[in-house]
């Protein structure tokens, strides 16, 4: 009797102190509750006149075990048992023998004025009842563990609103089948039921290369990347359920040619660039990278430049530096969003361009000089330069007409070599001469800039 008393009013004190029904969840509880019930498989007329012996005569008094009458049967206690919120256990807990004896509990008075003995018996035998009750209700425990639980039902890929976002409200916004390029959107991930336990989402791209999953966000909302033009598919998948929705787009390409570089050249002033007009394009960026350095724009930044070609001084100002050195030129032909341009699902982000490029490479080769020319022979001219070592070699012009009309061309393929024998001149013309170094690389020849021509000579021998 002691120890089914004992264990009673542990779980009684346990049930009054919590402050809701989750008590439920709580291992402890549950473990003691568990004890509980196997007494009172065991037997549950555990408070009985016999076992009422141990306590002193003179303090005794009897307790009948409520009866099925009493109580109910299983299925009305069932109905009727009330386990709403934690309040209502603690007012079960605490009420006074006065409410035990309208509640419906039978007790029998004892000879003994003892009021404190008659109030904890009656106290346990109010437990036991409920026990009785939860005894009853097998899946009380399962049940509670539910409700707590939402499952996920169904998903959808929506967009955050940035318009809504300043003026300080949350909304979500249906995407469009065709977007521009060079936009970032917040793709929110509407789960339904919206207070679903678990809303974590995982997020793919079919095409990494039109839509790129970016690295900020959370797992209901992920930063995407419309990085060029072509079709993809972005999928978000619940990590409860495995619910799937996705986002079929067609992203345009607002620069509707192709961006060609026609040339790039060593020229006497620097390295120019030509390129033809892409359809569409607002302004165009050339950058350069010398060999494996970073690349740098060398157009003015924060300029519109709207020319097609370029010529980059820089190599020809900080002579030598330059020489012999790989050179690679990108142009990037650029569309700049208007603010009217950019819907309320992209995110705002200061200036939002969107780029298509081209690029080629040369070797840089410093112009040379024509140091003499000499009619030291007969029909001939004898030519001599300046030495490139970082060329392979060079190439000579001579022509009768300033312009090199109908020019002929020698070349030179040794870089240690100085000077060369032109023949096969017509006497008492005059010549004009130009020469050029060369590199070679990988089979292909990169030309320096022409030098000035030389002052006419007249072959007079």
């Amino acid at each position: 009797m002691k120890k089914h008393l004992a264990i009673l009013l542990a779980a009684t004190i346990t049930f009054a102190s919590v402050p809701s029904l989750n008590v439920f969840a709580d291992e402890t509880v549950l473990q003691e509750t568990s004890e509980v019930r196997e007494i009172i498989e065991e037997d549950k007329t555990a408070f009985s006149i016999e076992d009422n012996a141990e306590i002193p005569e003179e303090e005794s008094k009897e307790i009948i075990a409520p009866s099925e009458e009493t109580l109910g049967t299983k299925e009305e206690v069932s109905e009727t048992s009330e386990f709403d919120t934690a309040e209502n256990d603690a007012e079960t807990a605490y009420d006074s023998p006065v409410q035990q004896e309208n509640s419906g509990i039978d007790v029998e008075e004892s000879t003994s004025d003892d009021s404190t003995i008659k109030e904890k018996m009656s106290y346990a035998e109010e437990v036991l009842e409920e026990l009785i009750n939860l005894s009853d209700k097998e899946v009380i425990f399962e049940d509670r563990m539910e409700a707590e639980t939402t499952s996920v039902t169904g998903i959808t890929i929506k967009a955050v609103n940035f318009k809504k976002v300043f003026e300080g409200e949350f909304e979500v916004v249906d995407l469009p089948s065709s977007v521009k390029p060079g936009l970032t959107i917040v793709a929110y991930a509407e789960i339904t039921p919206s207070d679903a336990t678990n809303k974590a989402v995982t997020w793919s791209t079919s095409n990494k290369k039109v839509l790129e999953i970016g690295d900020h966000g959370t797992d209901q909302m992920r930063y995407i990347n419309i990085v060029s033009p072509g079709t993809a598919t972005l999928t978000a998948e619940t990590v409860d359920g495995g619910k799937i929705a996705t986002w079929k787009v067609t992203v345009t390409d607002p620069i509707s040619s192709t961006l060609k570089i026609n040339s790039v050249q060593n020229t006497e002033k620097g390295v120019k660039i030509t390129w033809g007009k892409a359809s569409g394009a607002t302004g165009y960026e050339v950058h350069r990278k010398d060999g494996k350095g970073e690349s740098e724009e060398i157009t003015e930044y924060g300029s519109v430049f709207k020319k097609t070609s370029f010529t980059d001084t820089e190599p020809k100002e900080y002579d030598p530096v330059y020489n012999g050195h790989k050179l690679t030129y990108e142009v990037k032909a650029y569309k700049e969003y208007k603010e009217s341009e950019i819907p309320v699902y992209a995110m705002p982000d200061g200036q939002i361009r969107y780029y298509k490029a081209a690029q080629k490479t040369i070797y840089w080769l410093d112009p040379l000089k024509v140091k003499n020319v000499k009619n030291n022979a007969a029909k001939s001219l004898t030519v001599t330069w300046g030495k490139n070592a970082k060329g392979n070699g060079y190439q000579i012009q001579y022509s009768t007409d300033k312009n090199f009309k109908n020019a002929k061309t020698v070349t030179v393929t040794s870089a240690k070599t100085t000077s060369k024998k032109i023949t096969g001149l017509k006497k008492n013309e005059t010549y004009y001469v130009r020469i050029r170094p060369y590199k070679t690389v990988s089979k292909t020849k990169y030309y320096g800039a022409w030098s000035k021509y030389s002052k006419g000579m007249k072959v007079k021998k």
